[in-house]
């Protein structure tokens, strides 16, 4: 009866969102935004415009998209903003006119996601009595407000101490599991390198009213063998398990380093060698890899997204894409395999095969499809490639999707990958996707766009974008289950 209830309710869903007649997988949705495919949300404050973004995306089951904002182009104060789902304007019946903002003091804000009652819980730094700050987490009812039953106030502060005479005192992600409990990963502050240490963040487990179980200050993590520092990343919660996705360095490079523990914060020693597995993109110079998402399939094996640097001057910057097995026993390699042969591959928005040059592109983040096609977003910066275009290859939001094996989908986007979600004219225009969401089997995209100019003219931007999924399935993400 549930899945009946389920195909209807998607069913239902298609029909209130019809595709675009003739529109093709990949190409802006324009019955989204009123015609458009792209909302652009200006804020301003005492009457002035202020540059924002969107760095994280959560969709509701009803579709609403519930984006956590920023003052663009990084990460400080900011708040929430609600659309309503087929992106005409703000959904007057969160907070104050779709806008929300946190209790207390509080100075920047990483990740955002739904609980199973809806309610939205965020990751962050906040400062506290005017010091330079501390993890926290905060959680919103659906309305928008403080949910007065979390914490104090709707806020929790981490205590984490000192490690390696550094701070660790910002959220960097966290993750819920089956019974609402919570598992929050706190690094050291910014949580970029060179502010990388021996001990790689910190771990702590909180109930679903925000009390902190087990140890009071968290569980430190260390790097594992053969590295000597390292930063946490991100963190998923299935099947009592916790894996962790991290940036190792073992030298003057740095690799892609994910570890496997129980829900007690044990390390667990049947994943990859001792608990951990790594592995680089490799791409020459000193080779800086990084993390920048991470998913988990339904057969359990890993999706790893970052990027790769050979740490020149005028460096390469490339996005990474990579399957790990299920066991951490290595990179779902062979044929066939993902990225055939190696399990990894690398990419660019541009190259040019006879001259070699290529955009130095940045990945932010990942969506598994309900049919496992993989979309990565992120941005492409070609005013470094010779006669480039700067009105139209300046920074541009890059979108790609790959099919299960990691091979490029044709029929995305007719292979024209990179998108300018702004449309600006300037040359010096900024679009950059920092999020992705799947609504309705759409693709929905989070981030900043405008001329450049000014910080008045560049404002957080929604973009939806056509897939074939909307005529076959619900919402991609699973909804929280029915009451009967």
């Amino acid at each position: 009866m549930r899945g009946v209830l389920r195909f209807i309710i998607a069913t239902g869903l298609a029909v209130a969102m019809p595709r675009a007649a003739g529109a093709a997988d990949g190409v802006l949705d324009t019955t989204f935004a009123s015609g458009s495919g792209v909302s652009r949300v200006p804020y301003f404050v005492n009457m002035t415009r202020t540059t924002t973004a969107a760095n994280a995306l959560a969709i509701q089951n009803d579709g609403k998209i519930v984006a956590s904002w920023v003052y663009a182009p990084c990460c400080g104060f900011g708040g929430f903003y609600r659309s309503l789902a087929d992106g005409s304007g703000p959904d007057t019946g969160f907070g104050n006119n779709g806008f929300a903002f946190l209790s207390g003091p509080y100075s920047s804000q990483t990740r955002a996601k739904l609980d199973a009652n809806q309610q939205i819980v965020v990751s962050g730094n906040c400062h506290v009595n005017g010091d330079f700050g501390h993890p926290c987490l905060w959680r919103l009812n659906a309305s928008g407000f403080p949910d007065s039953n979390f914490g104090s106030g709707g806020v929790v502060e981490l205590p984490t101490t000192t490690h390696d005479t550094a701070p660790f005192d910002i959220v960097v992600d966290f993750d819920f599991a089956a019974d609402g409990s919570i598992y929050a990963i706190v690094d050291a502050y910014q949580a970029n390198l060179p502010y990388a240490y021996a001990t790689l963040g910190v771990l702590f487990k909180l109930d679903a009213s925000g009390n902190v179980l087990g140890a009071s200050n968290g569980a430190p993590i260390g790097v594992p063998n053969g590295f000597q520092v390292g930063l946490l990343r991100r963190i998923i919660v299935r099947d009592n398990l916790l894996t962790i996705g991290a940036q190792g360095c073992p030298s003057a490079s740095c690799d892609i380093l994910v570890m496997r523990f129980d829900s007690n914060g044990s390390i667990d020693n049947g994943f990859g060698s001792s608990g951990a597995a790594s592995f680089g993109f490799d791409i020459g110079g000193t080779n800086q890899d990084d993390l920048a998402a991470m998913l988990i399939q339904p057969d359990g094996k890993i999706l790893l997204a970052g990027n790769a640097s050979d740490g020149a001057q005028t460096p390469q910057k490339r996005m990474g894409l990579a399957r790990m097995r299920a066991d951490g026993s290595g990179l779902d390699s062979g044929d066939p395999g993902f990225g055939e042969p190696s399990g990894k591959f690398t990419f660019t928005a541009y190259y040019d095969g006879n001259t070699g040059d290529r955009s130095q592109d940045t990945l932010t983040d990942l969506a598994l499809q309900s049919d496992l096609k993989i979309v990565v977003v992120g941005w492409s910066d070609k005013s470094n490639v010779p006669g480039a275009n700067p009105n139209a290859d300046n920074l541009s939001s890059a979108v790609f999707r790959f099919d299960t094996y990691g091979v490029d989908d044709a029929t995305f986007s007719a292979g024209a990958h990179n998108l300018a979600l702004g449309f600006m004219s300037d040359s010096t225009r900024v679009d950059r996707t920092l999020a992705v969401g799947l609504q309705g089997g759409r693709i929905v995209l989070g981030g900043y766009a405008g001329a450049g100019v000014d910080a008045n003219d560049v404002d957080m931007v929604f973009a939806r974008l056509q897939s074939d999924l909307i005529l076959t399935n619900g919402f991609d993400l699973e909804p929280a289950p029915l009451p009967f």
